[in-house]
């Protein structure tokens, strides 16, 4: 049976969803008030408004350069041949960031006719679990690249660092992502603080395992070699 649902079908989605949010910006602004709410504290307060032509048309251009710039860089990436082994869920996690950048201006035009209609607090938290879960759900299948997953100096450098970090990553982002999700709903002093900092935790944490983890296999080798070097010397 054929797929209803192919990669190329995401390809062109990852652009097109961004590309009709512009459009639907352009329309809307003839509708909106002049100034809309652009941002609310982690209580969902309202601290600010700014020109609903720019806010309405910033966000989804951005998005669409977003995207655009995702589609392009696997054909400039020296490891561009891995791109194949995960193409599915390379464009999976475009094309999520695409729908949350249009669900967001969706939150934005509603805030512009009746700002306190939406929860936008637990709004902005929810995405952002949902998120953090479904990139951790993904990564283990992310290949060697020099753009998508958790990268920096460490995993691009090693194949068993880069396969053992995104696995480790995956487990903590997906276990982070519920407890994200469970704190959006709590509304208590020191919630917003918790998930702050959670996040920059998970950010953190497997960049971390990563240094550790290339050191300590260098160190391995370099030991492993020494010995090597001793064993031929004494034959």
């Amino acid at each position: 049976m054929k797929r209803l649902i192919t990669i190329k079908s995401i390809e062109y989605f990852c652009w097109l969803l961004p590309l009709a949010t512009v459009v639907a910006g352009a329309v809307c602004i003839m509708f909106v008030p002049d100034k809309i709410p652009c941002m609310w504290n982690l209580n969902g307060e309202i601290v600010e408004y700014t020109d609903s032509k720019i806010l309405l048309l910033i966000l989804p251009i951005c998005s669409l350069f977003y995207a655009l710039l995702r589609l392009a860089l696997p054909k400039l990436d020296p490891k561009r041949g891995n791109y194949v082994r995960f193409a599915e869920t390379y464009y999976k996690m475009v094309a999520l960031f695409s729908m949350i950048c249009s669900f967001i201006w969706v939150v934005y035009v509603i805030s512009a006719f009746n700002p306190s209609s939406v929860s936008v607090s637990i709004f902005f938290k929810v995405c952002v679990a949902l998120f953090v879960g479904y990139v951790g759900n993904k990564l283990p299948k992310v290949k060697d690249n020099s753009f998508a997953g958790i990268v920096n100096p460490w995993t691009v450098a090693d194949h068993d660092v880069w396969y053992k970090t995104h696995r480790i990553g995956g487990r903590i982002y997906v276990a982070a992502s519920v407890v994200l999700l469970l704190l959006s709903f709590i509304n208590v002093i020191g919630t917003n603080i918790a998930y702050v900092c959670l996040i920059i935790a998970i950010i953190m944490t497997p960049h971390i395992y990563a240094a550790r983890l290339y050191y300590d296999i260098t160190r391995l080798k370099m030991h492993k070699s020494a010995e090597e070097c001793t064993e031929k010397k004494e034959v």
